[in-house]
């Protein structure tokens, strides 16, 4: 699934909310070692877009879609792993809210998971979760040349250090096979 896809099936489930955010979300209760059903997924989307159960619903194939895309990509190891955000032919303006909108929801969805503050992670997951915190808050250097380029970087880092949380906090010592029904 592509950022406009998720957009159009969270307009025609009437649902005000960022595609990015909601993968980041998805994402973080991944990373966070989760393995999720339909209603779950169903409740933590109501969670993050504060929305009832019954609201979220139209939006339950897509949300299994996007969580199974995201299982793929993350537990499958490699670097096949890409958050998901708008086309390279949006505003840079868009692509970098968009991102902080992300870290955010993967911030959320970590949290989410259970994952503790005090979990004792390593100093180096730690550095991570703080720099994802910081990007969430990004702005915009209106129009700056360098926006480009600095998005592009940012977004590598995000998809490395995904990866990196994923990896440290996978206790399973085995991809996760199984498929969501």
């Amino acid at each position: 699934m592509n950022f406009d896809e998720v957009n159009d099936a969270l307009f025609v489930a009437g649902l005000v909310a960022s595609p990015a955010e909601l993968h980041g979300l998805l994402c973080g209760v991944i990373c966070g070692g989760q393995n999720l059903e339909r209603a779950h997924l169903c409740r933590l989307a109501g969670l993050l877009l504060d929305a009832e159960p019954d609201e979220i619903e139209p939006l339950g194939d897509t949300l299994v879609m996007l969580y199974e895309q995201a299982v793929g990509q993350i537990r499958k190891g490699g670097f096949v792993f890409h958050p998901l955000l708008p086309a390279d032919d949006t505003a840079i303006d868009q692509r970098i809210v968009a991102l902080g909108e992300w870290c955010q929801g993967y911030l959320f969805g970590l949290g989410q998971s259970g994952l503790d503050r005090d979990a004792g992670l390593a100093a180096e997951i730690a550095e991570v979760l703080r720099d994802m915190a910081a990007i969430s808050q990004v702005g915009i250097d209106d129009g700056a040349d360098d926006d480009e380029m600095s998005y592009m970087e940012l977004v590598e880092y995000v998809r490395v250090a995904v990866l990196l949380v994923a990896a440290e906090l996978d206790n399973s010592g085995e991809p996760d096979q199984s498929a969501l029904h």
